[in-house]
């Protein structure tokens, strides 16, 4: 699964009740992540069902509190889309017509990497601890021969807070960043951590 992420996706989709439309990873608002090192595949559903056979362990969402601090790891989407430099007088054409121009989506500089994910966190609703922030080296979410694709990633772990406990909630549940078909976005949380010498 984590050398063919489509065989990933198939996987958890097979565990999915019918009639979920077009988009029914979304629709049931399943998230996944395979470990490579340990092998270990977790799925999170917003609610556990009854009658799933082909997974391991299921996780289901807890709730998370205000000013809580934890611990958390993710795997992400490397990439973002940089401001579109065009101008003024075709921005204002492309927009009265009420379209839109973006900019085509670029891998994030690793010298940028640091601020790039404090700052998709805040947005969340979780404020980290910079010195806490680890960020692995860029590597490629391969899609399997069957689509021939791949989604250039990096694996984070950080220690924080959580200061807006809907915002954060809200992407436990649905994930952050592209790829969440493919095993990427879900974030994992440790047990709450109580002080600022403890351990996760």
């Amino acid at each position: 699964m984590h050398n063919d992420r489509q065989l990933g996706h198939s996987h958890v989709m097979a565990s999915l009740p019918p009639g979920l439309g077009t988009s029914p990873r979304s629709a049931a608002g399943v998230l996944w992540h395979i470990d490579p090192r340990t092998q270990h595949l977790t799925v999170r559903y917003p609610s556990v069902p009854a009658g799933v056979t082909n997974l391991g362990v299921v996780t289901s969402l807890a709730s998370v509190d205000i000013a809580e601090r934890m611990r958390i790891a993710l795997s992400i989407n490397c990439q973002k889309t940089p401001p579109a430099r065009l101008p003024q007088h075709l921005h204002d054409a492309i927009k009265a017509e009420g379209k839109a121009y973006r900019s085509r989506m670029v891998i994030v500089p690793k010298s940028d990497r640091p601020d790039w994910i404090a700052r998709r966190l805040s947005r969340i609703g979780f404020e980290i601890e910079q010195e806490s922030l680890t960020i692995s080296k860029l590597y490629s979410a391969q899609l399997g021969p069957r689509r021939r694709g791949r989604i250039p990633a990096v694996d984070v772990t950080a220690t924080g807070t959580v200061v807006d406990a809907e915002a954060f909630g809200e992407a436990l549940a649905g994930g952050i960043g592209k790829g969440k078909n493919f095993g990427l976005g879900l974030i994992r949380t440790s047990t709450a951590l109580t002080s600022q010498g403890a351990q996760p």
